[in-house]
């Protein structure tokens, strides 16, 4: 049984292991993309303002104002899925904190499990040690008991011997 409780804690511990990098990863993708999006607001800002200028100079011709707007308006969409990218990976990022935690407390109730069981084990170990002490002690007892029973035979037949011998005589 402990060694079925040691290998699931093995497998969590492992599970664990892996969500926190899968969870490191998804954090170091935000992060990236969060940079991506301050990149291209600080592009579209330049574009807003290159349109200004150049609307202000009047110098530009309408083909080339529409081709900034079309790219700006490239651009807003762009940040707009970079950002509903960042909040699908924060809910990937929520639930993998989740399951961790989850995990950590069925790591810590395995944990609780293999002290009780070692506790146990520990009880039972010293228990075996008093039985054989106690397996030892009657052994001696048995062997005393023994060599008494034998002297007592040895003097037993050594006194019919000797009465036998007295008949005799």
């Amino acid at each position: 049984e402990v060694s079925y409780v040691l290998d699931d804690l093995s497998g969590k511990e492992k599970s664990i292991a892996s969500l926190q990098v899968e969870l490191h990863d998804a954090v170091s993708r935000r992060d990236q993309l969060l940079q991506e999006v301050h990149d291209l607001n600080d592009w579209k800002e330049s574009a807003r303002q290159n349109i200004n200028n150049l609307q202000s100079e009047s110098t530009l011709d309408a083909s080339e104002i529409d081709r900034l707007v079309r790219e700006l308006s490239q651009r807003k969409k762009e940040v707009s899925d970079l950002q509903s990218s960042i909040v699908n990976l924060e809910i990937m990022v929520a639930e993998k904190i989740s399951t961790i935690s989850e995990l950590s407390g069925i790591l810590k109730s395995k944990e609780d499990e293999i002290f009780s069981l070692r506790s146990e084990v520990d009880a039972f170990e010293k228990k075996e040690i008093t039985v054989t002490q106690e397996i030892d002690q009657l052994h001696e007892q048995n062997t005393t008991a023994s060599n008494i029973r034998s002297d007592l035979e040895a003097k037993l037949h050594e006194e019919s011997h000797n009465a036998v011998t007295f008949r005799q005589e």
